[in-house]
């Protein structure tokens, strides 16, 4: 990731909650994770997405930095089931279902991330690198990607 990133921290209308961090500002701002509306999850993170968008704040990926997520293991598919329907029913409750889906499309159509999705998927189907890197440690790739203007 460090090696493709612009680093532009592009700004997206939606963040995913498995590493998430934010300000003192925002918190004090907006306040914690609603745990009324979200008791177990699933769903909190992209209500604190909205409400921090709605008070003014910008979410950014860092894009140069990867965090291994190993995917929903914390409940069984049956209960993960039932707490997504939860998660969904009580942001549709606070939010505008339109709000969401905009909010979530910005973020897939989002430029930058587009082009770093494109360039990795071409490169993990072209295999790792064959006698590039030796011992010498050497980044696959030294040049920056930028998004289209």
């Amino acid at each position: 990731m460090a090696a493709i990133a612009p680093r532009a921290f592009p700004r997206v209308g939606m963040l995913n909650g498995f590493c998430f961090g934010m300000t003192r500002q925002v918190i004090d701002a907006i306040g914690d994770f609603d745990e009324e509306a979200f008791p177990d999850g699933y769903g909190e993170e992209q209500d604190y997405c909205l409400r921090a968008v709605q008070a003014g704040f910008d979410l950014a990926i860092a894009d140069h930095a990867y965090v291994y997520h190993a995917g929903t293991r914390s409940y069984d598919p049956a209960k993960r089931e039932k707490l997504k329907r939860a998660g969904r029913a009580a942001q549709l409750r606070k939010h505008k279902s339109s709000r969401i889906r905009a909010a979530i499309s910005s973020t897939y159509q989002e430029p930058t991330l587009h082009l770093m999705r494109e360039t990795l998927a071409a490169l993990l189907l072209a295999g790792p690198p064959t006698g590039s890197l030796g011992n010498s440690g050497a980044p696959i790739a030294t040049g920056e990607i930028r998004s289209p203007a």
